[in-house]
């Protein structure tokens, strides 16, 4: 155990500090967490960039209360090309359900682990923004059937989201996705339209603020909705942590999510 902390706290460090003494100035360092809204620009080309956190979820009915737990959810973006990356994405999710004595359902507990949300995709930026022309992206996932059965789709499930930004000021920027994607909820598999707007303030040059609105709505429905915000800090210039914490707008929504993650760009 203490060789393998010590082989991943290498592995992350040493890399770090060479990239700091480094002269060369690389591409700033934008993260598609812990946000919702996923950015309109890609990693530079030849660049490995990994995005990994933890989350907590909470939502609670009269008849069941529910906690997820996500240990870790990782984002793996690979750039092969100028203006093209590759994405991998693999969650581990622990879900708690806890049922009111008076309840139909099963109970009193139950319990459910496994992986989720295997995903494979690619991010293109189609436009370059400039004054009032935003930057303009776009964004290609499937879902793989892999993982816990409970938790993963039947079979592959799409995803594709337009993806915009605009740089209001030096400091304020307003990032917006519109998409549809196939989703499992509990035992129903469903289309779902996506929205999300996301404003970040750059309050310094290694710290930033950030405030977001997220909604999905499938046919039939209700809108499934939440607002969140959290904050950034660059540590290094190709690594940042980030804080984050949410509730939700509709009923649907779960009641209160919170996490933390870091994002490291793998120096070249």
């Amino acid at each position: 155990m203490k060789h393998t902390l010590l082989v991943t706290f290498l592995s992350v460090v040493l890399p770090c500090i060479c990239f700091a003494q480094t002269t060369e100035e690389a591409p700033e360092l934008e993260s598609d967490r812990p946000t919702f809204t996923q950015g309109a620009t890609v990693v530079p080309s030849k660049t490995i960039q990994i995005e990994t956190g933890l989350e907590y979820r909470k939502d609670q009915t009269e008849e069941q209360q529910e906690k997820d737990f996500i240990y870790p959810t990782t984002l793996i973006r690979m750039g092969i090309l100028k203006k093209v990356e590759l994405r991998v994405n693999v969650d581990f999710e622990k879900q708690k359900h806890h049922y009111a004595a008076s309840s139909s359902l099963p109970g009193p507990q139950t319990k459910l682990q496994g992986f989720d949300n295997v995903r494979v995709g690619t991010k293109i930026e189609l436009v370059k923004g400039e004054g009032a022309l935003p930057t303009i992206g776009i964004l290609g996932n499937v879902t793989l059937p892999v993982g816990n059965k409970d938790l993963r789709p039947p079979h592959t499930a799409p995803e594709g989201r337009l993806l915009f930004k605009n740089e209001l000021s030096e400091k304020l920027n307003l990032q917006y996705n519109f998409g549809y994607h196939k989703h499992k909820e509990e035992e129903e598999y469903r289309g779902e339209m996506i929205y999300t707007v996301n404003a970040n303030f750059k309050v310094a040059d290694t710290f930033q603020a950030f405030a977001e609105y997220e909604a999905t709505k499938a046919v039939h429905q209700s809108v499934d909705s939440s607002i969140n915000g959290g904050f950034m800090f660059k540590i290094l210039p190709n690594l940042q942590v980030d804080v984050f914490g949410g509730t939700s707008v509709s009923e649907a929504a779960p009641d209160f999510y919170t996490g933390a993650g870091v994002t490291w760009r793998i120096p070249r």
